[in-house]
């Protein structure tokens, strides 16, 4: 991608397509891709989304969220992985004899949780551990819990905090069944929003490790006298989304609200992202070419 200047007019040229636009809008997309070198390689993807936004003022807080975006390569997911295995093994000082380190995973269906419990498993190597116990199901958790009654639940994004929440819940109450006591249970993610941390902490977890904290995109990100004004435009750039797309509902500012700005190297994005950057389909019924994918 390249761009020049006439008058008021720049023009961007993606391969043989020459496309011309406002010198403010060029300016903010060039520092939007500026300050996320990853969009370089969705510029396509980027212009169409513009041509969805019906106003300057919305374009505008599309390229500012991106700005804001939390996008982890291969440098900060390594990072990532190594801050929460020095976490485990030296900040908590768990005994590696007593431990498991769990997958918040609900089934066999490979996810991330999956492979952030492989990763860690290997990385807590470099902090004195020998032979980590790890397990790719959180519900698989019991065989064991008499001599490793230390529990971390990894994953690799929390958002709302209701599914690591709920996992939580899940043992304690089925080791309360099975009047088992002295368990500990610690949570552990590669990325979370801050409030996702609340309910889970409510449920009986002993502490909460998150490698990047975010805050919630425009609600704890935009400037005060702007959020109620940056939220409205949101909500009218969300609703040229399709309402429904393969029985799920669009989950307006990202599930129940997170408002999150998240995106990992190859990841799936989690629904807890604004859905203006992954949700596949126009209210009009058309495929969106999306930013961020989401299976």
């Amino acid at each position: 991608m390249w761009g020049g200047s006439i008058g008021g007019i720049c023009e961007i040229s993606f391969g043989a397509i020459l496309v011309k636009i406002p010198r403010k809008l060029f300016e903010l997309i060039f520092k939007a891709t500026q300050a996320q070198p990853w969009l370089g390689k969705c510029s396509e993807s980027l212009m169409e989304l513009m041509d969805e936004c019906g106003e300057l003022v919305e374009q505008e807080l599309v390229l500012e969220l991106l700005n804001r975006f939390c996008y982890l390569d291969t440098d900060r997911h390594s990072q990532c992985i190594d801050k929460i295995a020095q976490k485990i093994a030296v900040g908590w000082s768990l005994s590696e004899s007593e431990t498991q380190i769990v997958a918040a995973t609900a089934d066999s269906a490979a996810d991330s949780g999956q492979l952030v419990v492989y990763e860690v498993k290997n990385a807590v190597g470099r902090f004195g551990w020998k032979t980590p116990f790890a397990v790719n199901r959180y519900d698989k958790v019991y065989k064991e819990i008499a001599s490793r009654p230390n529990i971390v639940l990894v994953d690799e994004f929390m958002g709302s905090g209701r599914t690591m929440a709920g996992r939580v819940r899940t043992i304690l109450r089925e080791l309360k069944g099975r009047g088992v006591s002295g368990v500990k249970i610690y949570v552990a993610s590669y990325a979370g929003m801050v409030h996702s941390t609340i309910p889970v902490k409510a449920e009986g977890c002993q502490d909460i490790f998150l490698g990047v904290e975010l805050k919630k995109g425009i609600s704890e990100m935009s400037n005060p006298a702007y959020v109620d004004r940056d939220l409205a435009t949101m909500g009218k750039v969300e609703d040229r989304l399709a309402v429904i797309v393969n029985g799920k509902s669009l989950p307006r500012l990202g599930d129940a609200g997170s408002e999150a700005l998240y995106a990992r190297t190859n990841g799936n994005t989690p629904n807890s992202v604004f859905p203006v950057f992954w949700w596949p389909e126009l209210k009009v019924g058309k495929t969106r070419n999306t930013i961020l994918s989401r299976i």
